[in-house]
């Protein structure tokens, strides 16, 4: 209550001071800025003003995102955020990349990311970003007041002024859209996986607030019993004929082969002027989309269909058809990217709870559980099943799409029952049947949607 937060600065320099080099950015890894908290989590700010805050993001091409909030970086877990000022933000950002990953750049003027969470009277004025060197294939979301909602998440009776102007390059445009991107799912984990949560709490509420969030991933099988994983893969193409050495070559069209980090770069407009020039004896490539063949056990040292399998070799560029007749377990295969491959689905089914209390499939394994995966289960799905399946549902005015935890609900889990045995005859419980709050049959959907209520831009 009453915190205020003024003249805050975050900036490359002063980065490159402490790690004594020519460093890129402020921050190599995922960050989470706030003015007055980067993270925070079943708690309350109320009453609080931050004023003149400066955040400068830097990267490189394994950082994946960057959330950037005037009060809260990240809020989550029933944190309520009411009567908050925010006056004078900027943000900065002259990263340009270089390699196939992106900067993401989370970035409101109150909250970044709120899940399950709400904010409620903020006013937010004098907000700015400056981003360099994005395409319009990244992420990059900037909002007055609250950039992404996840879950059980509400933002009222808020309102941002002045302009929130968004450059790049030459292009300069005035940001007046205040609604916040909405994650259209029942929840979403910290990992940001789209599940469901399921809650617990006896009658006489001696075990309240007990939570099992199940995350579930529907992965396509072909007919041979093989689980499929689309991928990408980056085919090389012989363009010397078309090129002469130092002739500019298309954009958004090939990617060239890095040697250093054994990965390709996609030639576009934010690509330094050397790589857009043709180079000889490069290895240049266009991308493809395939299924990569997890092999089936029983597949092992059977025969493969011909004309159906690939490898691929990386450093070549080379995908073509396996000249193997048998399955080799030493082998990664590959088959093109199509939905007439999928016969049917693996519903793979993680659950784990926030409280950090062990879960198991098989009794038997207790001693061996991972807490960070506290249990896993895999169920069988028809094609029909799949493809039948309604994956929206309508929620006021907006439509939201469903996570696979949600559609697939009834699949794994029946309440007043439990969960279901999987395929392998499998059930989830809690290693000890004593424990009375571990009943699962008790345990109720969380049914959680965004909200957004009266807010503007003035």
């Amino acid at each position: 209550d009453e915190v205020l937060a003024e003249n805050v600065y975050l900036n490359t320099d002063a980065w490159k001071k402490w790690n004594n080099s020519n460093g890129i950015g402020l921050v190599y890894d995922k960050a989470t800025v706030g003015g007055i908290v980067a993270l925070v989590g079943n708690s309350e700010i109320s009453n609080s003003t931050a004023k003149t805050l400066y955040f400068e993001i830097g990267g490189n091409d394994s950082l994946s995102t960057v959330c950037v909030g005037g009060i809260a970086g990240y809020a989550y877990n029933n944190t309520n955020i009411a009567k908050v000022e925010v006056d004078k933000m900027f943000a900065y950002s002259d990263y340009t990349g270089g390699g196939s990953e992106e900067l993401s750049s989370i970035i409101a003027g109150a909250v970044g990311v709120l899940r399950d969470s709400k904010v409620s009277e903020a006013s937010v004025t004098n907000i700015g970003a400056e981003l360099y060197g994005h395409r319009a294939i990244d992420n990059i979301y900037i909002k007055g007041i609250v950039s992404q909602m996840y879950g059980d998440a509400s933002l009222v009776d808020s309102f941002a002024s002045s302009v929130v102007t968004y450059l790049d390059r030459i292009t300069t445009s005035d940001y007046s859209d205040v609604q916040p991107v909405q994650y259209k799912n029942n929840y979403v984990n910290d990992e940001g996986y789209a599940s469901v949560q399921l809650y617990y709490s006896d009658e006489d509420r001696n075990y309240s607030g007990v939570y099992v969030t199940v995350y579930a991933n529907a992965v396509p099988v072909d007919e041979n019993g093989n689980v499929l994983y689309k991928e990408y893969v980056y085919v090389s193409v012989d363009i010397s004929n078309s090129y002469n050495v130092g002739d500019y070559l298309p954009l958004d069209t090939y990617y060239y082969y890095n040697e250093t980090t054994n990965g390709y770069n996609f030639i576009s407009t934010d690509t330094t002027d050397a790589n857009k020039k043709y180079v000889d004896q490069r290895l240049y490539a266009t991308r493809k989309t395939v299924y990569r063949v997890e092999l089936n056990a029983e597949n092992v040292g059977k025969a493969i269909s011909a004309g159906q399998y690939y490898e691929y070799d990386k450093e070549k560029g080379n995908f073509s058809l396996t000249k193997d007749s048998k399955f080799d377990s030493n082998k990664t295969y590959y088959i093109i990217y199509d939905i007439n491959k999928i016969s049917s689905y693996n519903l793979n089914v993680t659950v784990y709870t926030e409280s950090g209390n062990v879960l198991v499939v098989n009794r038997n394994s207790i001693e061996n559980e991972d807490d960070d995966v506290l249990a896993e289960a895999v169920y069988k799905l028809t094609k029909e099943e799949y493809d039948s399946a309604v994956r929206t549902v309508l929620c006021g005015t907006i439509t939201y799409e469903l996570a696979e935890a949600e559609i697939f609900f009834d699949k794994y889990f029946d309440e007043g029952t439990g969960f279901i045995k999987d395929s392998n005859e499998f059930i989830i419980k809690y290693y000890d049947t004593n424990i009375t709050n571990r009943d699962f049959s008790k345990y109720i959907l969380v049914d959680g949607r965004p909200e957004i209520e009266d807010i503007e831009y003035r």
